[in-house]
């Protein structure tokens, strides 16, 4: 036991038995002979000496070239990531688009649709098809029972900017010479929209271009007594008129409008000023059952500006002269509440929904080169997706005596009614449907025996001279709409039957006889009828 040495160590005189050896020990490791260059650069490294392709930080620049890269990407974002922002895209993808000049335009709304709607690619634009989680009778049903909001901003917008006068002279040049909606001078008050069609300058009927929606800016002097009443000095005050045009005729419907334009106004300097809107006005459609309603409370007054806030608005004001302020929200018939009321309850009253189907351009319009345009598009993606089927799955058009199945050949109609000289001019012709104009109006359809005419229509239109200036040598197409007494609806590019005496006996005595079915065929055509729950 003796020899383990004392239990209790004194550790002030350890420490002071050891410095002396320490002290040598620190001596001798900083001699040259002991240490290499190698051992600094450790001792700067500490933990970081494991081999790295890389630096920790991989987007850090280096301090010798950290000038000179600020001042090569003073305007680039930071990273990917901040790029990538939402408002960020939409900045960068709305109008005019910034990169490729091919690239689809985004709408104001184009975020919100993204998360909630099917979006495809349409005239230059990214838009909503339909809802992504119901179904397309949803929205019928929204119509039906509340209302619905459709974001139709991508309409693009031709600003004429001079005198009403030259204005309208030049315009007269691209619509019917007969009179069309831009002759009204109800439309001055800039609180009516107008609908009209263009055409190419001195073509009309023939030449069709697009339907064109227009209003105009109204001017604070017009309203100086409370209602709408043009100032005497009206005709040589410039006003500002704007027109809405699809995507897919814009292009030459501006190209009709200036040569319109330049027919006018010549050489003359204080001419028509033709500006482009696209990007700068929006367009919003509400339709429904509560649609009047909502209008009506959007368009209740809102609170008089006082002094000190129209003097905090003063910079922002229009582009022209009108007399209003840029951040002011003016209700054009606040003075007279009952007749914006009515005119609400008669712009309802005319809706034409319930009776017959609005028309759509592109496709309602074959006369006009966007029309003829999308009809071709659609027969090559149609005769495509037929060609991917099996032979043996194939339908035989010809086999039942289909000449066009994806698109409608409206020159046949002409051609068979010709005769054998003017039938061959129509067969050598590129597109027979060219040739073929669409009367538009009630005032052509008059010497029809098939037209009746509106009440309505009858008392609002003036009495027309009788004398049509439509040529009857020119080939015409009149629109008809078809619709099922009951369940059903018309196919695109299908054949259309007349009924025959014994279909119409049927359809008045049995309420649930719903057709029957042809079977074409080189032979003579034999009619099937139909189980009970089978429609044809």
């Amino acid at each position: 036991m003796a020899g383990l040495g004392p239990r209790v160590l004194q550790v002030l005189e350890f420490a002071s038995a050891r410095a002396p050896e320490l002290q040598a020990l620190h001596e001798l490791s900083r001699d040259g002979r002991v240490t290499a260059a190698a051992d600094a650069k450790l001792e700067t490294q500490r933990n970081q000496r494991r081999r790295r392709a890389n630096a920790f930080k991989s987007h850090k620049m280096p301090q010798r070239l950290r000038a000179t890269a600020k001042r090569r990407v003073a305007g680039a974002e930071r990273c990917r990531q901040h790029e990538r922002r939402p408002h960020k895209l939409l900045e960068s993808r709305s109008w005019p688009p910034d990169g490729a000049p091919g690239r689809p335009v985004w709408l104001p709304s184009h975020v919100w649709h993204a998360k909630r709607m099917k979006m495809i690619h349409r005239f230059g634009h990214v838009l909503a098809a339909h809802r992504a989680d119901k179904s397309v009778s949803s929205a019928l049903e929204a119509v039906r029972q509340k209302a619905t909001l459709h974001d139709a901003s991508y309409y693009r917008v031709i600003e004429l900017f001079g005198l009403p006068q030259v204005i309208l002279e030049a315009l007269q040049l691209v619509s019917d010479p007969d009179g069309s909606d831009f002759h009204g001078l109800r439309f001055l008050a800039g609180g009516e929209e107008g609908h009209s069609m263009l055409y190419h300058e001195d073509q009309f009927p023939e030449g069709a271009i697009a339907p064109v929606s227009f209003m105009w800016r109204p001017l604070k002097a017009d309203y100086a007594h409370g209602e709408f009443k043009l100032h005497e000095e009206w005709q040589s005050t410039k006003r500002q008129l704007w027109l809405w045009v699809h995507p897919a005729a814009y292009m030459e419907a501006a190209t009709a409008i200036a040569g319109a334009c330049q027919t006018i106004v010549g050489e003359d300097e204080e001419g028509v000023q033709m500006l482009d809107r696209r990007g700068q006005l929006c367009r919003l459609k509400l339709r429904g059952r509560i649609a009047d309603e909502l209008v009506a409370s959007l368009a209740e007054g809102h609170g008089v500006i006082n002094d000190e806030q129209n003097e905090e608005m003063d910079g922002a004001g229009s582009d022209h002269d009108d007399g209003f302020l840029g951040n002011e929200t003016v209700t054009i018939c606040k003075s007279n509440r009952r007749k914006l009321l009515r005119e609400i309850r008669t712009a309802g009253k005319g809706t034409k929904s319930d009776k017959v189907v609005d028309t759509i351009f592109p496709c309602d319009y074959p006369d006009t080169q966007a029309g003829r345009a999308y009809w071709e598009a659609r027969a090559s993606d149609s005769y495509a997706d037929q060609l991917k089927k099996p032979k043996a799955k194939r339908f035989n058009f010809a086999k039942h005596g289909v000449m066009s199945p994806f698109q409608p050949q409206w020159g046949t109609l002409f051609s068979a009614q010709a005769p054998a000289a003017e039938s061959d001019e129509l067969m050598l012709a590129d597109n027979a449907s060219e040739l073929a104009c669409v009367l538009r109006g009630g005032k052509y359809m008059k010497p029809f025996c098939f037209y009746r005419e509106d009440n309505d229509a009858a008392d609002n239109e003036e009495t027309s001279s009788g004398k049509s200036i439509i040529p009857v040598s020119v080939p015409s197409l009149v629109r008809v709409a078809l619709t099922f007494p009951r369940r059903g609806n018309v196919a695109a590019n299908a054949m259309i039957y007349a009924p025959s005496d014994d279909d119409r006996k049927r359809f008045y005595s049995d309420s649930n006889w719903q057709g029957c079915d042809i079977d074409l065929s080189k032979r003579k055509s034999k009619v099937k009828e139909p189980k009970m729950d089978e429609v044809s």
